[in-house]
């Protein structure tokens, strides 16, 4: 599983970098990304729909832990 280790960016580039990783992503791929930026749940979810992910959230203390697998067909 690839990880993104993104804590201590701020927007606009933790915007940029999260869609650069997502895009290296397979399809069916999963991926674990972390982040102190509490924008980071709102910036991924803006994603979701052109990147089909499915996105599991987690914070634990400080940092913002996000499960995502590209390819996948969300539930509205």
């Amino acid at each position: 599983m690839k990880q993104l280790d993104a804590v201590g960016m701020v927007c606009p580039g933790l915007f940029m970098v999260i869609k650069m990783f997502i895009q290296t992503l397979d399809m069916g791929e999963k991926a674990h990304i972390v982040t102190t930026a509490p924008e980071a749940e709102d910036r991924l979810n803006r994603l979701k729909e052109a990147y089909k992910l499915e996105v599991v959230y987690h914070k634990v203390k400080a940092q913002h832990h996000f499960l995502v697998t590209k390819g996948i067909e969300v539930a509205e």
